[in-house]
């Protein structure tokens, strides 16, 4: 059985071998089929990568999307918020003045009067406007032929010295006898309220705005918004010019600035300068009309005079570039 078997083994090994080499070529064409599944599972791996990166960025920029539109919606709310109470602003603006005591238009003679007394006659006025004409002489030719509009004008010393070195001058009042004063004397004068004049006239129309102690008689967050619009309407290389008590000097700030009973408050040379530089101009503070000049050497003294003895008012100069 042995002997069989091994007569027959060789036979079986013959076998093999000759289907051998179809064993060989099915591996070989297996490994090529091998390889090139791995190559296409790679490419396919860095395909799932590309789309994986793709969406990744997609969300991202949709993301940065969404952020912009929200910032967008924030900023046109804002929009409307301004645009809505710039509007009521402007629709109760006179209610709201009239609410001070300067706007009561039964004190109208006694405001005259008052100013007969204690402001200082028209002649002394006029000549410390006087101090203003070389900045009325400094503005460009072209621009000096724009009107000037003088708030609260008063009994018309501006007006007076306007028409002297041949300014186009526009007076506003509320006080109906100051406007009939100045219009006997020929000036060119409204009665009405400083902001609604302001806020019917074209930008860059005016060459100049003055207001000779005016801004005391104004609530603060109004005076903003008179800024505002006195930056709108003057044009490039004009100015404001707003002179006030000068709350530095201590007999002002404690007892005359409260002669007048229409005053608010005192404010001070820094808060006016910076209210008028927030809304675009740029300015100068002017100290003006000394009690008396300080001659003492020794710098406490000095100090101390100054704040007794020195400016009783200020103006500032606010300049449009």
């Amino acid at each position: 059985m042995n002997l069989v078997r091994n007569l027959i083994y060789p036979f079986k090994v013959l076998k093999q071998l000759i289907y051998l080499p179809g064993s060989v070529h099915n591996i070989k064409q297996n490994q090529i089929a091998l390889e090139l599944l791995s190559q296409d599972i790679e490419l396919l791996k860095n395909n799932i990568a590309n789309i994986h990166e793709q969406q990744n960025r997609s969300i991202d920029d949709i993301l940065k999307i969404d952020k912009l539109v929200h910032k967008v919606d924030d900023k046109l709310v804002n929009i409307n918020h301004i645009a809505s109470n710039n509007q009521e602003n402007k629709t109760n603006l006179n209610n709201s003045i009239n609410n001070t005591i300067a706007d009561n238009h039964n004190m109208d003679y006694f405001y005259k009067i008052f100013e007969d007394k204690f402001r200082g006659s028209e002649k002394d006025i006029k000549a410390r406007i006087l101090e203003y004409k070389p900045l009325f002489n400094s503005i460009d030719k072209n621009i000096k032929k724009l009107p000037t509009v003088d708030l609260g004008c008063g009994r018309g010393e501006f007006l007076s010295f306007a028409k002297d070195i041949n300014i186009n001058a526009i007076g506003i009042d509320i006080n109906h006898d100051m406007i009939q004063r100045s219009k006997r004397q020929g000036f060119n004068v409204f009665e009405i309220d400083a902001m609604n004049y302001i806020l019917k006239q074209e930008a860059n129309s005016l060459s100049a705005i003055t207001g000779f102690h005016i801004v005391e008689h104004i609530p603060f967050d109004l005076l903003i918004k008179l800024f505002e619009e006195c930056y709108r309407v003057i044009s490039p290389g004009g100015f404001a010019l707003f002179e006030t008590p000068n709350p530095q000097n201590l007999n002002v700030g404690a007892c005359s600035f409260y002669l007048d009973p229409s005053h608010i408050r005192p404010i001070p040379p820094e808060l006016l300068s910076f209210a008028l530089e927030s809304v675009g101009f740029v300015t100068e503070i002017k100290k003006l009309h000394p009690e008396r000049e300080i001659t003492d050497s020794d710098d406490l003294l000095s100090n101390i005079a100054e704040k007794i003895y020195g400016p009783q008012d200020y103006a500032v100069i606010a300049k449009k570039i």
